[in-house]
């Protein structure tokens, strides 16, 4: 992406893709919940190379309570791992939801 492109990535409906291709609300949106939730979003990217994306939320400490009837279990609100998306889709265990696209 080049610079210009770059700083307007994340407002709502810009987007550089073709008519009825997209709505440029997917970097928005997820930005929106992650800021909600205590994170961000990040991006880097160098024209020609790939941009890369991170989505970071805090983990919860605090244990939850199961929802009613599904049995009373109890656990640790954000205690998993966060998935890491590549450019091919594939996910793996990561600290962040981090992609590249080439």
């Amino acid at each position: 992406m080049n610079p210009d492109v770059l700083a307007r990535v994340g407002e709502p409906f810009f987007t550089t893709k073709a008519a009825g291709r997209g709505m440029g609300l997917g970097i928005f949106l997820a930005r929106t919940v992650a800021e909600r939730l205590g994170g961000g979003v990040t991006l880097e990217s160098s024209p020609g190379a790939g941009t890369t994306a991170v989505l970071f939320v805090p983990a919860a400490a605090a244990a939850v309570s199961a929802p009613a009837g599904t049995g009373g279990a109890t656990g640790v609100a954000g205690a998993g791992a966060a998935a890491t998306a590549g450019a091919a889709g594939s996910m793996a265990a990561a600290p962040a939801l981090r992609g590249h696209v080439a």
